[in-house]
């Protein structure tokens, strides 16, 4: 498959895609016993205590994705206390998405070939239909992928004491997000929520790179002018179970704004997070929407679709 590349964007193309067999052992190992725990709940129900820390469970390990290894670590969204930043990285371990010096050079690569079919690593648009879908939402985790010369790796993270001593606890820490819900409620903690909460986690994170590619509204600025650069979309699905990150088209518009929902009343939890550390002095500089956006020319003008305009936002 061809891409086309612009000049100033030099990259090496990817190698040969090779089936990662690790990949698929663990993700199918986890699927399987997320299918047994939801068999195993309707023959024996779990206590609420179960339940409440399903949710709490689910809650924290993605906050340190989206507030944590996403808008902090990835785009530089705003900066905060030390310690606040620790558990942030550790609540993202214990999301099972791999440490935080991957997830980062994998999702700039992303975010720098957006949608550019064999450059962007899990757009839709690498093949027709369904397939596309799929490769987008799992199928290319189930190969092994090199990111091109520029991202192989991060002299900052490299270098940063807190993201190598992640690395080098990032299996106990994701083991901790197994070994707490059996320590507090036994095996049903650890069935429903430890490997279920995990697997739909995994899920609702896989669909921002999906569903949100496919189906939802575009981003718009002040003078309604419609985001067309990719095929990036705000679903309001994704955005309620992902704490904010379906606000997708809104990010890729402006990759660097800690807040993804641009209104004041946006369901964006993950903005809330950052906003009430920012008003307790633990986060500071952090990057607000400007009421007054308007897009640039090259934000305006997708691959085969016209320019649109829509009308003011209110």
């Amino acid at each position: 498959m061809t891409a086309t590349v612009t000049p100033e964007r030099p990259v090496s193309l990817p190698v040969k895609r090779q089936v990662s067999l690790q990949s698929i052992l663990v993700l199918g190992f986890l699927h399987l016993v997320a299918a047994f725990a939801v068999v195993n709940a309707f023959r024996s129900p779990p206590s609420a205590t179960v339940w409440v820390l399903f949710v709490a469970m689910w809650v924290l390990p993605q906050l340190g994705i989206t507030v944590g290894y996403h808008r902090m670590e990835t785009h530089n969204g705003f900066k905060c206390h030390p310690w606040v930043r620790a558990v942030l990285v550790v609540f993202g371990a214990m999301s099972v998405q791999g440490e935080v010096n991957g997830w980062v050079l994998n999702h700039r690569v992303h975010h720098h070939f957006q949608d550019q079919p064999g450059l962007d690593p899990h757009s839709p648009l690498e093949y027709p239909g369904i397939k596309g879908l799929l490769w987008a939402h799992v199928g290319w985790l189930l190969f092994r992928y090199e990111r091109p010369a520029q991202f192989r790796t991060s002299a900052r993270l490299e270098a940063d004491p807190l993201a190598r001593w992640q690395r080098r606890w990032y299996v106990p820490l994701a083991l901790a997000s197994f070994a707490i819900p059996f320590a507090v409620a036994g095996w049903d903690g650890l069935l429903l929520a430890g490997f279920l909460r995990v697997v739909l986690v995994l899920h609702v994170t896989w669909s921002v790179n999906s569903v949100c590619h496919k189906w939802g509204k575009r981003a718009i600025d002040s003078a309604g002018n419609v985001y067309l650069a990719d095929d990036s979309r705000n679903n309001w699905m994704v955005e309620i179970l992902a704490m904010g990150e379906g606000y997708h088209a809104n990010h890729h518009a402006q990759p660097t704004w800690a807040f993804h929902g641009w209104k004041r009343f946006s369901f964006d939890p993950s903005k809330w997070v950052i906003q009430l550390l920012a008003t307790v002095g633990l986060a500071w500089a952090v990057r607000r929407p400007d009421p007054a956006l308007v897009f640039k020319s090259h934000q305006l003008a997708g691959a085969g679709e016209d320019r649109q305009r829509v009308g003011p936002t209110r």
